[in-house]
């Protein structure tokens, strides 16, 4: 909807290859490919813009990538899994030779950081496609607030998980406290 209202001036399809319920996700996977084909059949997709994180989201993704490419799509993996580079690092032999062959399904990878930078370099994926993106916060400092007493509130958006930073959050604040 986001897109849609932002008139990229080109027609846009979402399409969510894991499902709502996470142990489905073949199936959900299944639709999402035969509706990628049935958009490239009547010409309407020419750019393949996956969101990657790792686990199943690279088995995912890696399979649309390949789809893509074999169609003869421009396919874009955009990774922003906090732990690309370490299932890189951990994977054993087969598993790094066939995420090799999906992450170099994609004409362009565009990373956060230097470590997701170096995991698909290792994977043989050549630095020309590449793209780290800048930080997309702005670099402004915020407005100075005092601080009320009382409890602090804080908010996250997110999986409340030790992945996620959660926990080290809450040492921290916990430590400062102290």
């Amino acid at each position: 909807a986001a897109l849609a209202a932002a008139r990229p001036g080109r027609p846009v399809a979402a399409i969510d290859p894991r499902g709502r319920r996470a142990a489905l996700w073949p199936l959900a996977l299944a639709r999402a490919a035969a509706h990628l084909l049935s958009l490239r059949a009547v010409g309407r997709a020419e750019v393949l813009h996956l969101m990657v994180s790792e686990r199943s989201s690279l088995v995912r993704k890696g399979l649309l990538a390949a789809l893509g490419r074999l169609t003869g799509m421009r396919v874009i993996m955009h990774h922003h899994g906090a732990d690309f580079a370490g299932l890189v690092a951990r994977a054993g032999p087969l598993r790094r030779r066939i995420a090799a062959l999906w992450v170099r399904a994609a004409h362009r990878h565009l990373v956060l950081g230097a470590e997701t930078r170096g995991a698909l370099l290792s994977l043989g994926v050549r630095a020309s496609r590449i793209t780290r993106l800048p930080n997309a916060l702005p670099g402004r400092p915020s407005p100075a607030r005092p601080r009320a007493p009382g409890p602090w509130r804080l908010l996250f958006l997110g999986e409340i998980s030790s992945r996620k930073g959660v926990f080290t959050t809450l040492e921290a604040l916990q430590s400062l406290a102290r």
